[in-house]
């Protein structure tokens, strides 16, 4: 074709509608241009990339309606970079660019359930809702391959967490590594058991206390006596995550043996297994009540009053008991007495004229006297002295 060829024919026109491209992707992404020709003969010419993360194919055209492969190479970038790139384009139609923008998505992770995960937070948040999916997936190649793609440095660990042969203990560990979530915890609610018991009957004593999961997610943990006390006994040591069906709270039953307590009055503490919370403790105390608990009605009498000595039988069975007073104007009708369960044994205050007249003479307002309270049972010996100040209080 000569010079006035070319004047006589139109001339080749590159098509300059497109010049932006936005693409959203999170590693290799591929795509197609179309080059055209808004003017006459035949369009021909090159693409070429400013960028070594796009590459075109072919890189040469011929034709009118051209279309041009390209392919991203986004591997090397991480979630949130933004990249420009672009494209030009040299052809006997004119000269032409092509402006690319592109935004650095996280990588998905689809499961066959419909979770969609982008982040080890929805990952997180998958567990809440599905733990038995969570779990299943956290295993899995696919996990895998989503994790090391979206740049993660620890997959060692991974490795690790992951081979745990507690599947729920390892998925735990993984998130509370990553800072995702605090590690599950327990606390005991109740501060003390005191308990006093019959001295001579020998039972099992029964109670609950209750046990609260702080956070979510795995739970391993032991509870302990500081002391191994024989006589106290947990329900269950071991507490773990399957405990906690319905609620956050268990109720645990605990059994206390009043035939294996050796002492008046023992102590104990149930303590969480390597906790330093300070919810994690219980104290125990068991008192061991005396047979008999005797006292005074009244420590004050008048010089003319009646006054009652309580006694309160807890051996379960009838015991003699032998009452004496140390001054012989306190006056009991009896000395010795059989006491079923409780009773009121009076006593009157009687002054002798001698008395009363030491009484005016010193003015010595008062006198202070004692009562003796004797009684033996199953080889047990118990002895109580009773302080009484007489005197006038009306």
């Amino acid at each position: 074709m000569d010079v006035i060829d070319l004047f006589e024919y139109p001339l080749p026109v590159i098509n300059k509608d497109q010049n932006k491209i936005f693409i959203e992707s999170s590693k290799t992404h591929k795509g197609t241009l179309v080059i055209k020709n808004d003017g006459g003969g035949i369009l021909e010419g090159r693409i070429m990339s400013n960028s070594h993360f796009l590459v075109f194919e072919p890189e040469y055209f011929n034709g009118n309606t051209c279309d041009i492969d390209y392919i991203m190479d986004l591997n090397n970038y991480k979630a949130g970079d933004t990249l420009h790139a672009d494209a030009v384009i040299v052809s006997n139609g004119g000269e032409h660019t092509i402006r690319f923008l592109i935004k650095v998505t996280p990588h998905i992770l689809e499961t066959k359930e419909k979770y969609k995960i982008t982040t080890l937070k929805d990952f997180l948040n998958l567990y809440k809702k599905n733990p038995t999916v969570a779990k299943q997936l956290f295993v899995s190649y696919d996990f895998m391959v989503w994790l090391y793609e979206s740049g993660y440095e620890y997959m060692d660990l991974y490795e690790h967490f992951k081979n745990d042969a507690n599947k729920e203990r390892g998925l735990n560990n993984f998130f509370v590594f990553n800072k995702l979530k605090s590690k599950s915890m327990l606390n005991l609610e109740e501060e003390n058991i005191n308990m006093k018991i019959s001295p001579y009957i020998d039972k099992i004593h029964t109670g609950v206390i209750t046990v609260k999961k702080i956070g979510f997610g795995f739970i391993e943990d032991e509870l302990c006596l500081k002391n191994n006390s024989k006589w106290f006994k947990l329900e269950k040591k071991k507490i773990i995550s399957s405990d906690f069906k319905t609620s956050d709270t268990i109720n645990l039953a605990y059994t206390i043996d009043k035939s294996l307590i050796k002492k008046n009055v023992e102590n104990d503490t149930i303590m969480i297994a390597n906790s330093n919370n300070i919810k994690s403790k219980v104290n125990i105390s068991v008192v061991v009540l005396k047979f008999l608990n005797v006292k005074l009605e009244r420590g004050y009498i008048d010089s003319k009053d009646t006054g009652y000595v309580l006694i309160n039988n807890r051996s379960g069975q009838t015991i003699d008991i032998e009452i004496s007073p140390k001054d012989n104007f306190i006056k009991f009708e009896n000395i010795n007495h059989q006491i079923e369960k409780n009773t009121k044994i009076p006593f009157v205050v009687k002054l002798s004229k001698m008395q009363l007249l030491q009484k005016s003479i010193t003015k010595k307002p008062v006198f202070e006297t004692e009562i003796y309270v004797k009684s033996y049972f199953q080889d047990k010996i118990y002895i109580k002295t009773l302080k009484v100040t007489v005197g006038n209080f009306k």
